[in-house]
């Protein structure tokens, strides 16, 4: 067991130099609610922000995730969800997604839904047809369409959907609610969880960090938002469209040779054992990888400070940023998870069978 353990340890999981990232995780409490929001800066060289779309019957966050190799996630737009049989037992949106210039549509007119948008340089925009921006709809380079409009130049635009009777049941519940949002100068971006908050009150949380443009996104049982491929909401249902934070420059190859190689030595020093003994020291592995993956977030996290009334400095949250190198750390910490998963999987089915044959009795 100690010579499994040394194998992750000399790795060199952890030794991850503190740099900011345009992958920050924030969280602390604004106007009484909790919130916990991804940081994306538009000028970074490590990271890109993507769309990825499901024109079939849609997938997991997580599934979608580590196909393309992304870090972090939220959910996307409203979809008519196939566990409702309304919907016909189907994943569907009339909402307005575009990835890569293409506009994925069943309306010409965005209608009351609203898009908020980037060009090809992360300059975003809120756009409408006939309404916001009309002329601007040929550059948009990739987003979603959705409602209500939360922020429209810093101010509240929900009241408007309120006069038109667009604001349902759902959204006047108080509820976990993602969102997404950029400063006036399109320096960044952040998709938000903010929990049991109602639409109105949403609108008001996000001004507080200088949101100027925002749309609502998913939430209910849909919600998911994942964070360096660990999930801080969901895994929820499955959906039809992520935003993601993909790393630029990682050998994505060089860290699935280093999991595999990692995890052939680990089985093969496990073959002399049972399989359920095999079982339990895996199982003791991915709780080492947690304790690991925490480690790099306590390592390179800070406090949030603020004065209070008596002019104190008080902690009121935490801010997480990664390194392109701690980042391959926790991908290669994610691929080693997986790959233990699907062992354990793996030799429980084998248990399974085992005991589902037949014994027979033969006496001569």
């Amino acid at each position: 067991m100690k010579k499994v353990i040394y194998i992750l340890v000399v790795s060199g999981m952890l030794m991850c130099p503190a740099h900011s990232s345009a992958n920050t995780l924030i969280q602390r409490e604004i106007l009484g609610n909790m919130a916990e929001i991804i940081e994306f800066e538009t000028d970074s060289p490590d990271y890109d922000l993507k769309i990825w779309i499901d024109q079939n019957d849609g997938s997991s966050l997580r599934e979608i995730m580590e196909s393309v190799w992304g870090i972090s996630g939220v959910t996307g737009v409203f979809q008519c969800p196939k566990d409702y049989s309304a919907c016909g037992w189907k994943n569907h949106t009339i909402n307005e997604r575009y990835v890569n210039w293409v506009k994925y549509s069943v309306y010409e007119s965005t209608g009351e839904r609203v898009v908020f948008w980037w060009d090809g340089l992360y300059k975003s925009f809120i756009f409408q047809t006939d309404k916001i921006n009309p002329d601007r709809e040929t550059d948009i380079f990739e987003w979603l369409a959705n409602h209500p409009l939360l922020l429209l130049s810093w101010e509240p635009m929900t009241d408007s959907y309120w006069e038109k009777g667009l604001i349902d049941e759902k959204m006047r519940q108080k509820w976990t609610r993602n969102f997404i949002c950029s400063d006036k100068e399109s320096t960044k971006i952040y998709f938000w969880l903010v929990h049991a908050v109602n639409i109105d009150t949403l609108a008001k949380v996000i001004q507080e960090i200088g949101c100027y443009n925002a749309i609502n996104l998913d939430a209910g049982y849909s919600t998911a938002m994942l964070h360096n491929g660990g999930y801080l909401a969901g895994p929820g249902r499955e959906i039809l469209d992520w935003v993601f934070i993909v790393p630029k420059n990682i050998e994505t190859s060089t860290i699935e040779n280093s999991a595999q190689k990692i995890s052939e030595n680990i089985h093969t020093k496990l073959r002399k054992y049972s399989r359920q003994k095999q079982i339990e020291v895996l199982q003791k592995l991915i709780l080492k990888i947690s304790d690991y993956n925490q480690n790099i977030y306590d390592t390179r996290s800070e406090n949030i400070y603020e004065q209070n009334s008596d002019w104190f400095w008080i902690v009121v949250g935490r801010r997480t940023h990664l390194s392109k190198l701690a980042t391959e750390k926790v991908y290669l910490l994610n691929k080693l998870n997986s790959l233990f998963y699907t062992k354990i999987k793996e030799h429980q089915a084998h248990i399974e069978k085992i005991k589902k044959t037949p014994v027979f009795d033969l006496k001569f």
